[in-house]
């Protein structure tokens, strides 16, 4: 028993050390070091005012610094320790806290597919699988808190099956939630989406409506801290980003057809907050305001409405081109930067190469980044294909796949940094069909 313990020891530090090496690689070789991408600036200054002051504010698009309930704040948080403990260097922190924690979603979901499927092999496939995928890779190494997502999501999935009804390690995943709401506020519907899933499977049970509770409170306890704050600070009990209803309505800009004529873009949605009086087009009070007028819009022309997801978000939310929101040293910038960065780099001619080349590196990422979406997709359906006849006792797998690119389609135009998470689950389904084909065919040879 010692010796098969020891193997699987061995194996699950192997996957760690490959996942953790690629990714601080991707890092060290590619990334632009003097580049910080324009949302990292946001949580650096919340960083600095909780450093200065003890109070978060976010710079405002003329350079004001207002009382920020913009961001989440686990990451600013994080940044204010990195950046009092490591000063310059708090970056090249933040890299090897990447690097750990994305390396530690392939252990988590091993552990997920043992207590799934009780078979290791599976277990270990998924997390190779994890452990090399390129979109997982570059997620993990941007400067915000969409790098911890899918590590997150794996920790409160793995604690929601493993722990059946026993109430410590329920408490556990209630502190999981409740954590990873400071990084990603959307994780919190991840243990509502679990809690439905073994309703399908179980049926309403003492148990697990227990479970449920405890889960709620826990993560109730956890966010708190910030609820009180941004209460005695704004008058509100807020514990997430007042930024969705405001970021759903500038969204339908994305349409260029749109009835109201709504143009994306954050400046020019502060501008349109700042001539109806708000001190900001993320604040509590805009968000509220930009709610009402997202709803309206909806209701006037549900067809237009409807047409914009078709058009604009469905193929991207569920088969995304590119999963690099970050610039990169070798041109993995948007098109929009790339003149730029191409004109301070060169002279003259070198500057029209260095645009063509750089367009092409776009564009080949962007394809081999769609394949590889696509191929996960595939694993996602033929594992729910396969288990058909005993898709209730696996129902959770599609259902927490689905719910990241099917919510932010509905609300805003897909980023593929906010549907991260799904590369847990869509690595776990394709690790079980890879598993499921290979025996298969290795059965058939055997038996001819």
């Amino acid at each position: 028993m010692k010796k098969i313990q020891k193997k699987e020891i061995l194996a699950l530090l192997l996957i760690f050390v490959i996942g953790f090496v690629l990714r601080y690689l991707l890092y060290y070789y590619a990334m632009d070091k003097n580049n910080t991408n324009g949302l990292t600036w946001t949580y650096l200054i919340d960083a600095n005012s909780i450093l200065d002051g003890g109070k978060w504010f976010y710079r405002d698009f003329y350079g004001k610094y207002l009382l920020s309930t913009n961001p989440t704040k686990g990451y600013g948080i994080l940044l204010a320790f990195a950046k009092f403990v490591f000063k310059d260097y708090l970056f090249v922190f933040i890299h090897i806290v990447n690097a750990i924690l994305d390396s530690l979603t392939s252990i988590f979901i091993y552990k997920i597919v043992v207590n799934a499927f009780d078979n290791k092999k599976i277990g270990y496939i998924s997390a190779m699988i994890y452990a090399i995928c390129p979109l997982a890779i570059i997620n993990s190494v941007q400067e915000l808190p969409d790098a911890y997502a899918p590590f997150l999501l794996a920790i409160v999935v793995y604690y929601w099956i493993s722990s059946e009804y026993r109430v410590k390690k329920i408490i556990i995943c209630g502190v999981c939630v409740g954590i990873s709401c400071y990084f990603r506020a959307e994780l919190k519907y991840i243990y509502f989406i679990l809690f439905f899933a073994d309703l399908i499977r179980v049926g309403l049970q003492k148990q697990l409506i227990k479970k449920f509770f405890i889960v709620t409170i826990m993560n109730f306890i956890l966010l708190m801290p910030i609820g009180i704050y941004t209460y005695t600070q704004i008058g509100h009990y807020v514990t997430a980003p007042t930024t969705m209803w405001s970021t759903a309505y500038q969204a339908i800009g994305e349409d260029p057809r749109n009835k109201w004529s709504i143009k994306i873009g954050d400046q020019l949605l502060a501008e349109d907050a700042y001539s109806k009086g708000f001190y900001g087009p993320f604040n509590y009070e805009a968000n509220q305001y930009y709610k009402t007028k997202f709803i309206e819009y909806v209701k006037t022309y549900p067809i237009d409405y409807l047409k914009t997801i078709v058009d604009y978000r469905l193929q991207d939310a569920f088969f995304p081109r590119t999963y690099a929101i970050f610039n990169l040293n070798r041109s993995y910038s948007v098109k929009n930067e790339l003149k730029t960065f191409c004109t301070i780099n060169f002279n003259g001619r070198d500057v029209s190469r260095c645009i063509s080349i750089s367009n092409k590196i776009i564009l080949t990422e962007a394809i081999y980044a769609r394949r590889i979406s696509i191929l996960l997709f595939i694993g996602v359906l033929l594992f729910s294909l396969i288990n058909i006849k005993n898709i209730r006792k696996y129902i959770w797998l599609p259902l927490v796949w689905g719910f990241f690119p099917a919510s932010i389609t509905l609300l805003k135009q897909i980023e593929p940094r906010n549907i991260a998470p799904n590369l847990v689950v869509a690595c776990i389904t394709l690790g079980y069909v890879v598993y499921y084909l290979v025996s298969k065919i290795k059965n058939k040879f055997i038996h001819w």
